[in-house]
């Protein structure tokens, strides 16, 4: 992801919002432009990044991603973390299970 498809898909996640904007929603999609920035400066990191994904992958996974349902999820998810509440098994590493 190159800086110009990051300012894209911040463009696409504010047109996301606009319509039923909620602290909730707010909060989630800050949470993921902040793991794409991340994720854009540890590629940058290493020397460049991988070619772009295809345009259909990239219009389903953001269909998915923006979903009402996925913000509820992603949601609780953070809230619970929040909370002190462990990782879902799947995403627990040896180190963070307990």
């Amino acid at each position: 992801m190159n800086s110009a498809t990051l300012e894209d898909a911040g463009t696409e996640l504010g047109k996301a919002v606009a319509p039923q904007p909620s602290p909730e929603r707010s909060k989630v999609l800050c949470v993921m432009l902040e793991e794409a920035a991340r994720i854009q400066l540890l590629a940058e990191a290493v020397g460049g990044t991988a070619p772009e994904f295809p345009a259909e992958d990239v219009s389903r996974l953001r269909r998915n991603l923006l979903s009402p349902e996925q913000f509820v999820v992603n949601f609780a998810f953070l809230a619970g973390r929040a909370e002190g509440g462990p990782l879902p098994a799947a995403l627990a590493t040896p180190s963070t299970r307990g």
